[in-house]
């Protein structure tokens, strides 16, 4: 191994030791970055990210499940709209944004052309202000196959909901009505989950 490749790895070596830098900026001059996190761990990486200062938001969706102590009766829940996936918000040009991808539970900030991309504002107060809704039905058994006029590997765009206007393929139809597609966010495609006939189209 070369001096520089072993100088390289002291260093990463290095960084990771050292604790993660905090936020310095005003939040007025911040963007919305997306994080990947590893698996199930959408909720923690948030607070680690929270607690440097910074905004992160995880969005959510309410599904009813039934109820593990009570078999006959149904609970609401919250679960992340996008596995493995949060923003955070950071100004690129004063905070040390790059601290946050070995923070705990971080697998790395999406990027293109090797800058971390960004995500509009408006996209994001818009996931907000519809956190909470319930973007499925309550699970229920069900006889038969789905009544839904799609099938996988269907190509549709969403009608309604934060992600309007996107176009997306059906990956699942489950026994319960529910669609599951695949949308490209930010040059990577993440699965969007309890959808509604109702909420889609052919393409």
């Amino acid at each position: 191994m070369s001096d520089w490749k072993i100088g390289q790895k002291v260093e990463a070596i290095r960084r990771a030791s050292q604790p993660a830098r905090r936020a310095v900026s005003e939040p007025s001059g911040r963007r919305w970055i997306p994080v990947t996190t590893k698996p199930q761990a959408e909720g923690a990486t948030e607070k680690r990210i929270t607690d440097l200062g910074y905004f992160a938001y995880v969005p959510r969706f309410t599904v009813s499940i039934r109820d593990p102590k009570k078999h006959r009766a149904y609970i609401s829940v919250k679960r992340p709209l996008f596995a493995r996936v949060l923003f955070a918000q950071v100004d690129l040009h004063v905070d040390p944004w790059g601290d946050i991808d070995r923070l705990v539970g971080v697998r790395g900030i999406i990027r293109m052309a090797g800058n971390p991309a960004t995500v509009p504002d408006a996209l994001v107060h818009e996931m907000r202000k519809r956190e909470g809704l319930n973007f499925g039905l309550p699970y229920r058994k069900l006889s038969g196959a789905p009544s839904v006029p799609f099938k996988t590997n269907d190509r549709v765009r969403v009608t309604d909901g934060p992600f309007s206007g996107f176009f997306g393929s059906i990956t699942a139809v489950d026994a319960n009505q529910r669609i599951t597609i695949l949308i490209e966010l930010l040059g990577r495609f993440v699965p969007l989950e309890n959808l509604e006939a109702d909420q889609i189209e052919g393409a």
